[in-house]
């Protein structure tokens, strides 16, 4: 399902990145990647001509290049669940796409 596969990315610790190329892409299509986005800290791209992709992959090489990696050691744990960050930074002009949780096992 659905549910299982944002789960599954969730569990992954990937971030995902998508692009979805088409005249006509499905809502039920658009919802998904960009849930599956979202819920992973990627980002995803809908182009409706094959002629955006070399465009939109210099995108995501643009926005992978401006990433960076935190690291967070959080108090000791004693029960496997799914624990909320939040990623703030102060600067104004910033887009902040981060994980929203991660979980302890």
């Amino acid at each position: 399902s659905v549910a299982q596969v944002i789960e599954m990315a969730r569990g992954s610790e990937v971030s995902i990145f998508s692009i979805a190329q088409g005249k006509d892409e499905s809502k039920t299509l658009k919802v998904f990647l960009d849930r599956l986005a979202d819920q992973t800290g990627g980002r995803c791209w809908f182009i409706g001509s094959i002629r955006k992709l070399s465009e939109t992959f210099k995108e995501v090489v643009a926005e992978l290049k401006s990433q960076y990696f935190l690291t967070y050691t959080p108090p000791e744990i004693k029960h496997r669940s799914w624990h909320r960050i939040q990623v703030q930074v102060n600067r104004p002009s910033a887009v902040v796409r981060a994980k929203r949780e991660y979980y302890v096992e």
